[in-house]
């Protein structure tokens, strides 16, 4: 199998294109078959759920474990300068602007997924009933 190494814009355009390919296809399947969108945005809205919060709160663990650590450092040599915690004081602001890009990533997609859900009432065509 040939080893194959893209540069980092190409792999941006790959992701950014799948991402775009996969929203796109979830308009179509909304649109043409509501009924199937519904059980398939269960699933999906459930997956998202679950990896978006398991996320969260990994991090969130990480968070007490490092203020914690941070703690007994200081505790353990209150004389000293911060500089030497300087790292875990900045990998908590880090994890704290990770955990709100999640959060805006999961309202957004939840969001777009309940918009598909209402699409043939947005669009004034009816769901046939099953």
């Amino acid at each position: 199998m040939p080893d194959l190494h893209l540069s980092r814009r190409s792999t941006e355009t790959l992701v950014v294109t799948l991402i775009v390919t996969a929203v796109s296809a979830l308009a179509v399947v909304a649109y043409r078959y509501p009924l199937g969108y519904r059980k398939l945005a269960g699933a999906l809205g459930t997956i998202v759920t679950l990896y978006s919060g398991g996320t969260i709160l990994f991090r969130l663990g990480r968070m007490r474990s490092v203020i914690h650590t941070l703690d007994e450092s200081l505790k353990a040599q209150a004389n000293e300068p911060l500089s030497h915690v300087g790292w875990m004081i900045t990998g908590q602001e880090q994890d704290a602007v990770s955990i709100r890009r999640i959060m805006v990533v999961w309202v957004l997609v939840l969001g777009y997924f309940a918009v598909l859900w209402f699409l043939p009432t947005i669009l004034g065509t009816q769901v046939p009933s099953h």
